[in-house]
C-alpha cells in the first residue's frame, strides 16, 4: 500500500511539474537561448551575455607558466598566427580534440602556434597535467592557469573553447567545442 501511494505521489507531482510549466514557464523566463555554434558536449551561454570578448578587439595579454616552469606571454607571439584553446583533462571534447591539434601542430606548428592554456584551477589533480600531455605525446605549448584568471578575463563558461587571434594580436574568431585538423587549416588560413 505504500508503494502505491508514493507511486501515485510522484505521478501527481510529475504532471503538476509539467503543467506548470506549460502554464508559467514563458511567463517566468521571457529570454530564450540559442545554438550560435551547436558543438556536441559544450554548454550553453545565454546570447545576452555582453562580457564575452568579440571579434576585432585586440586578445588580453597575459603570462602563464608552462609545464616546464617558463613563464610565457600572450606578446611574445606578436607576428604569428595563434590558436589560444582553453582546456581541462577530465573533458571529453578536449580531449577528442587533442589528437588534431597534434596533427596540425605537427605540420602547421611553423606558422601557427598552438597555446593550450589548461584550466588548472579546475581540475581533480593538477599533477594529472604533465601525465596527460606526456601520455598523449603532446608537443605544442600546454600554459598552465592555476589560478584561473586568465580564464576569466578571456570569459572561459564551458571548454573547450579557442579564440583565434592573428598576427597583429587581434581576435578573428572563437570556437567553442573541439577542433578538427580540417577546421584548424580553414581558420588558418583564414587569418592574416
Amino acid at each position: 500500500m505504500t508503494k502505491k501511494i508514493i507511486g501515485l505521489v510522484l505521478i501527481l507531482s510529475l504532471i503538476g511539474i509539467v503543467l506548470f510549466n506549460l502554464v508559467f514557464a514563458d511567463d517566468i523566463n521571457s529570454e530564450k537561448l540559442t545554438f550560435d555554434n551547436p558543438i556536441e558536449g559544450t554548454a550553453i551561454v545565454s546570447p545576452n551575455n555582453n562580457s564575452a570578448l568579440e571579434s576585432g578587439s585586440t586578445a588580453p595579454n597575459f603570462t602563464l607558466e608552462t609545464l616546464e616552469g617558463e613563464r610565457v606571454s600572450l606578446s611574445d607571439y606578436k607576428g604569428k598566427k595563434v590558436f589560444l584553446n582553453f582546456w581541462t583533462t577530465w573533458c571529453p571534447p578536449c580531449k577528442k580534440e587533442m589528437p588534431d591539434m597534434q596533427t596540425f601542430h605537427e605540420q602547421y606548428g611553423d606558422e601557427v602556434e598552438i597555446l593550450a592554456i589548461n584550466s588548472t584551477g579546475n581540475e581533480y589533480k593538477p599533477s594529472d597535467v604533465p601525465a596527460f600531455i606526456e601520455k598523449g605525446n603532446y608537443t605544442f605549448n600546454v600554459l598552465l592557469d592555476k589560478d584561473g584568471a586568465v580564464s576569466n578575463e578571456y570569459m572561459i563558461y564551458t571548454i573547450p573553447v579557442t579564440y583565434f587571434i592573428d598576427s597583429e594580436g587581434v581576435i578573428r574568431d572563437k570556437l567553442t567545442g573541439p577542433m578538427t585538423v580540417d577546421y584548424m587549416i580553414e581558420m588558418m588560413e583564414k587569418l592574416k
